[in-house]
């Protein structure tokens, strides 16, 4: 009886395994410059033509190869990397599986030309559809050539799903621009259609090839991060909090130099700019781990792309206290003259509850004891009328917080890397605050800052006891809510109870509001509850994270826009914006300050 199993042969098993490495020519630029990387090289130029499709040519000044090395290089599962299975543990080269040069040259026509140091004359070998058609001595510089044309001349089928060759070469550009990244140290030169689209100069700077590979003017802002422990040691650089891109392009992770695509690794870098930037906005980074080879597993993927880490949670968890110590150390307002700035309108249903202090009190704190600086300041006050109304307002304001904080003097430490020194004089359209400085006019979104202020001090009480403080209702709020709001309610009642909200089901689809947060009227209570299920119907559960809900506890209770402030709410404002951790944005990462500058002022009006 025949048998319908039957072994393949060579040819067809080559074909096979080079649509596992050789999706497009990115793929094959990233396999021959890591062979060359492999092979010691200080020196790689990468030459194509047609997007790849027509040319590839990789030229490096590594250790070469001897006649029959290059020929067993050219034979599936034959590699100088490893010698047996155990060695799958302590990689540290970047090719290992000995099928690079096969599946290239099964698909493909190859010419490789190469030499050692030690040897006076080199080898060519020529290939067509894997299959060997020539070799010979040749004369050619230390140092290996390989020559890849006509890229799937025979596997047609391959090239209808090749995008244009513009956006192939394209893909080439970003392969070699992240090798590029991680290997300073190295000179790269990249031509293609003999335009030369990227070159470093190997002088082993990371910064330096950062603004090499993107431009000195983002490498210039970008900040360095650097932790080491017993198994784990994290280097490289992160972009500032206005430093971010619509997509994660430009997020580049490295484990022990592997460019690797990791969603836990930008997951936790992302969770370090927490409420640092914009919702939909992703930060930057060049960075690499080196972690203990027997850690990984490097073996997953046929491109060598995913990775499986042990003590992954571990991992993460150190990367975000990196960047998020980085980022507190240099937080800073972006330099702009005018900037575009989406502004979402606040509601305006929550009265303003800024712990403000009485013109006297403001007056106390804030003015020195210089009589000069003193008149200065009280000249700045309301007008007698409008100060005894806002007085009295204010007044009424201090009795609905329990225990009003007298702000302390800020210390120069404290102040650094802080708002800069500014003045205010006056407000926009009840809705922003202007204050000048020594760098020209500061608009301060008088809604953002003050969410900002109280979301840090939210967050505070709700890490110092996890939950905050309820106060009981004498009459409940009754909701009445739908199918969906219920399930939604149920599912999370025990963040509603560790937020201070305290809430039992009266049957059905009602349900009591017994207790809110202390800091909350039963009206504005009544608002928060029900922004919280908006807020549970677009996530799942379990992804709901008590900083999402305390960003909308921080929001209700802030100053809204349309508001009118009066002079010592603005100082007393902006005083507790300089004592955050974060000043330049709330807590969704949308800015508090932006800055007009006096270049900018003088070049508007021509004066320059």
């Amino acid at each position: 009886m025949d048998s319908k199993i039957v072994v393949l042969d060579a040819h067809t098993a080559n074909q096979i395994a080079a649509g596992e490495v050789v999706e497009r020519p990115a793929s094959v630029v990233k396999e021959l410059v890591e062979n060359a990387i492999d092979a010691g090289s200080t020196r790689i130029e990468i030459e194509i033509a047609g997007g790849g499709l027509t040319t590839i040519k990789v030229t490096d000044n590594g250790e070469g190869m001897t006649p029959v090395d290059a020929e067993l290089a050219f034979s599936r599962h034959a590699t100088s990397k490893i010698q047996c299975a155990s060695d799958l543990f302590k990689i540290t080269t970047f090719g290992f599986r000995g099928e690079a040069l096969p599946s290239i040259a099964a698909v493909s026509k190859v010419q490789l030309l190469t030499r050692t140091a030690a040897s006076l004359e080199g080898t060519k070998l020529t290939l067509a559809g894997g299959k060997i058609t020539g070799q010979e001595p040749c004369g050619c510089p230390a140092g290996t050539t390989v020559i890849v044309e006509d890229l799937f001349f025979n596997t047609p089928a391959r090239q209808k799903f090749l995008k244009s060759t513009f956006k192939e070469a394209g893909a080439v550009a970003d392969i070699v621009s992240r090798i590029a990244l991680i290997h300073p140290q190295i000179s790269f030169r990249l031509i293609s259609d003999g335009r030369i689209i990227l070159q470093t100069n190997g002088q082993n700077n990371l910064l330096t090839a950062i603004a090499q590979v993107y431009s000195t003017e983002l490498a210039k802002k970008m900040l360095p991060v650097e932790m080491e422990t017993e198994s784990l040691r994290i280097s490289g650089f992160i972009g500032q909090n206005f430093q971010h891109r619509a997509s994660r392009e430009m997020q580049n992770f490295f484990i022990n130099k592997r460019y690797v695509h990791h969603l836990r690794l930008s997951k936790a870098l992302e969770a370090g700019y927490q409420g640092t930037i914009p919702v939909k906005r992703y930060p930057i980074c060049v960075i690499n781990l080196e972690i203990a080879p027997a850690l990984i597993d490097v073996n997953v993927h046929p491109a060598k792309l995913e990775v499986r880490l042990e003590r992954e949670e571990v991992i993460t968890e150190q990367l975000t206290e990196l960047v998020r110590a980085t980022l507190e150390k240099k937080n800073r307002l972006p330099e702009t003259g005018f900037r575009k700035v989406k502004y979402v309108p606040a509601s305006e249903q929550v009265s303003l509850n800024l712990p403000t202090l009485v013109a006297e009190q403001v007056k106390e704190n804030f003015v020195t004891d210089n009589a000069a600086d003193s008149e200065e300041k009280q000249a700045m006050l309301p007008a007698t009328k409008e100060a005894g109304q806002s007085a009295n307002s204010l007044t009424q304001l201090l009795h609905r917080i329990q225990t009003p904080t007298v702000p302390q003097p800020i210390t120069s430490e404290q102040e650094q890397e802080k708002l800069p020194p500014m003045q205010v004089i006056g407000q926009l359209y009840d809705s922003y605050i202007l204050a000048q400085g020594e760098n020209g006019l500061y608009i301060i979104d008088q809604h953002a800052a003050h969410e900002r202020i109280m979301y840090e001090e939210v967050l505070h009480k709700f890490l110092a006891k996890n939950n905050l403080s309820s106060q009981i209702l004498a009459v409940p709020l009754t909701l009445e809510l739908t199918y969906q709001e219920t399930t939604k309610l149920v599912d999370n009642i025990f963040h509603f109870r560790s937020l201070g909200i305290i809430i039992e089901h009266f049957g059905g689809n009602t349900f009591l509001v017994r207790g809110i947060p202390v800091e909350f009227t039963p009206q504005e209570g009544e608002d928060l509850v029900t922004s919280l299920l908006v807020e549970l119907q677009s996530k799942n559960p379990k992804e709901i994270l008590y900083e999402d809900l305390l960003k909308i506890v921080a929001c209700k209770k802030a100053v809204k826009a349309k508001k009118r402030l009066n002079l010592p709410e603005m100082e007393y404002l902006l005083h507790k914006l300089n004592s955050t951790k974060f000043p330049y944005s709330c807590p969704h990462g949308r800015p508090t300050i932006i800055n007009l500058t006096l270049a900018e002022l003088a070049r508007r009006f021509l004066r320059t």
